[in-house]
């Protein structure tokens, strides 16, 4: 089977490629899983080296892949700085974790194991930027706590004074 074939059957499925990313007459993102298992095989066997064309359908389907990763609820609704930095991280795992580490003959398939990659990774970027704002938290708590000491025998204005 070939890119034809591929897109055919991806095709007869109802998925349309907009922006990269397969999508199904609702806008949803989809990503086919028995391309991608076959696209991630030949990748694996390296035998008959994939075209271009073809390495190009398998980022189409990895983007598809993320795309509904982070529809998760645990991405859709986090700033849009940390969602660009889950999908670079789960973009990297993917491509990295798949050829490598994906196995066929544990029964599963290749977009559930994707899946389970491009979550994982996307957890660890949250993880990170939540110890990011556990020790900024920290640091202000000190700093507030310097800052009273420092003031402790000082009188401190409260009020408004109005300058023109």
């Amino acid at each position: 089977m070939h890119y034809k074939e591929y897109i055919e059957e991806i095709t007869n499925k109802g998925y349309k490629l907009t922006g990269n990313i397969f999508r199904d007459k609702k806008h949803m993102p989809k990503c086919y899983n028995p391309v991608l298992q076959k696209l991630l095989e030949r990748i694996q066997d390296n035998t008959e080296p994939l075209t271009e064309r073809e390495y190009n359908l398998y980022g189409y389907l990895v983007m598809s892949l993320v795309q509904i990763v982070l529809n998760n609820v645990k991405f859709k609704y986090q700033d849009p700085d940390i969602r660009e930095e889950c999908r670079t991280e789960m973009y990297c795992g993917i491509l990295e974790a798949g050829p490598k580490y994906f196995d066929r003959t544990k029964g599963s398939t290749a977009y559930s194991y994707l899946f389970r990659v491009a979550y994982t990774q996307g957890i660890h970027v949250l993880e990170a930027k939540n110890q990011r704002t556990d020790i900024e938290n920290t640091l202000r708590e000190a700093y507030d706590e310097y800052l009273a000491i420092e003031n402790a025998g000082k009188k401190i204005c409260t009020t408004e004074v109005d300058s023109y």
